[in-house]
């Protein structure tokens, strides 16, 4: 399938969920917010948030310094 993830074409395996995408790259669900097709979402919901072909994804990172 192929979606939109943080602005680039992106081939995802087997991410039918958004929850399914954040593991498939490696991302801790509590560091992440999500942006899917324009709707932000908490990190409880990213197991019932279903992907489609061109959904578009927007990943943002908390990072954390001093």
């Amino acid at each position: 399938m192929n979606i939109v993830l943080n602005g680039k074409n992106t081939d995802v395996n087997n991410s039918s969920t958004l929850m399914s995408l954040i593991e498939e790259k490696g991302i801790n669900p509590a560091s992440v917010v999500a942006e899917v097709d324009g709707i932000i979402y908490k990190t409880e919901e990213f197991k019932n948030v279903t992907l489609s072909e061109s959904s578009k994804v927007e990943l943002l990172h908390f990072v954390g310094g001093g």
